[in-house]
């Protein structure tokens, strides 16, 4: 038998290279430690990683956004050097009936307000909807509306300056890796991922939401991780359209087809060349929508109808997604770090925002934008 090749050991290995692993990781190497990130694509970003798509480079993968979070706007804004800015030309879209449409600017708070009593209606039971809807009636009175906000260069600004702080620290990145088994043993206080012919040892692992784990085991056997299937169809569509982007976003309450839709044409590298020519969009669809022919001719139809695109757009491609997103969520990290003890490290990074905001303070202290 052909003993797995061992390589050096660390003290840190993270099971991916997300935007939050990577600030996790390169803080723990400023703090001394020995770091080793393990990713099965071939760049880093993990769900942000953006795509070249169409012929057309770094262009965002899904729908993306910021929830209301200040520490970690500020940490954004003051450490990572991000352009963050409040979301340009966002609106929230209601049903009426037959097939008419009312258009909120995304802030306004009567749009928010009646959004959340029409889920309300739709999604409780008919006791709970009077205090419910007496409960959003006063928030809208009384509560203050948060502006939305996003990163001025979209996703590839975000990835172009971690990526700086990533290559100016001494953490190592292994890509293009398939991890076949993690063994933990509590006793030699060891890690081990074993990876084709090779075996990575480390004293802690992290792991995070998105983190996939094919075989987990320890001295006492296997340990059983079950992945979540949350179905996320995404769809991305290059469109001609002469007609100027008046919306660059939409959140469509209580559509059966989209919940979300994005014009990204300005993110990308062809932006200039694209503009008054043609669109990129990203849309994220309800869970049981499926792809087929009938289901792009309604998106575009529904687009033009809600002003999205002009009355003239013609569809040139697409590209369909089926998203699992995340593959465990907060409980599932929970359990593995009740099991495996201080060897196994959490990162929950499901609210991009939130979990940057509850880091924020520690990160600061380490981590500085490098001097260009």
């Amino acid at each position: 038998m052909i003993n797995d090749k061992i390589e050096k050991k660390y003290d840190v290995i993270f099971i991916g290279t997300s935007i939050i692993c990577v600030l996790e990781a390169v803080y723990q190497n400023l703090c001394g430690k020995s770091v080793l990130m393990v990713d099965r694509q071939d760049k880093m970003g993990g769900a942000w990683a953006t795509l070249n798509l169409f012929g057309l480079h770094d262009v965002e993968n899904a729908i993306h956004y910021f929830l209301p979070d200040s520490y970690a706007l500020e940490f954004m804004r003051n450490v990572l050097k991000f352009n963050v800015a409040t979301c340009p030309r966002k609106y929230r879209i209601l049903p009426l009936i037959f097939g008419q449409y009312l258009k909120f600017n995304f802030d306004n708070k009567l749009g928010c307000c009646l959004a959340g009593i029409q889920e309300c209606i739709r999604y409780s039971k008919i006791k709970q909807i009077p205090k419910k809807v007496f409960r959003l009636i006063k928030d809208f009175i009384l509560k203050q509306r948060t502006p939305s906000f996003y990163v001025d260069g979209g996703t590839p600004e975000m990835l172009k300056k971690v990526n700086s702080i990533l290559a100016s620290s001494s953490v190592k990145v292994k890509y293009s890796t398939f991890i076949k088994r993690i063994h933990i043993d509590s006793n030699t206080q060891t890690v081990e991922v074993f990876v084709g012919n090779k075996k990575l040892l480390a004293k802690n692992i992290y792991f995070t939401n998105s983190s996939r784990i094919p075989k987990l085991t320890s001295p006492q056997g296997i340990f059983y991780v079950h992945e979540k299937k949350c179905l996320r169809p995404s769809l991305h569509l290059l469109v001609s359209d002469d007609s100027p982007s008046l919306m660059y976003e939409c959140v469509l309450s209580g559509d059966p087809l989209i919940k979300y839709v994005h014009d990204i044409t300005h993110f990308t590298k062809e932006s200039i060349q694209l503009k008054g020519v043609k669109k990129v969009l990203v849309l994220a669809l309800q869970h049981h929508i499926k792809k087929s022919e009938k289901t792009y001719k309604l998106v575009m139809h529904n687009l033009k109808k809600i002003g999205m695109l002009g009355k003239n757009a013609k569809r040139e491609a697409q590209y369909w997604q089926d998203i699992y997103l995340p593959c465990l969520n907060d409980s599932d990290l929970e359990t593995l770090k009740s099991e495996f003890g201080s060897q196994v490290k959490i990162l929950k990074t499901e609210n991009f925002t939130r979990s940057i905001g509850f880091h924020a303070k520690k990160w600061a202290r380490k981590i500085k934008y490098p001097k260009t």
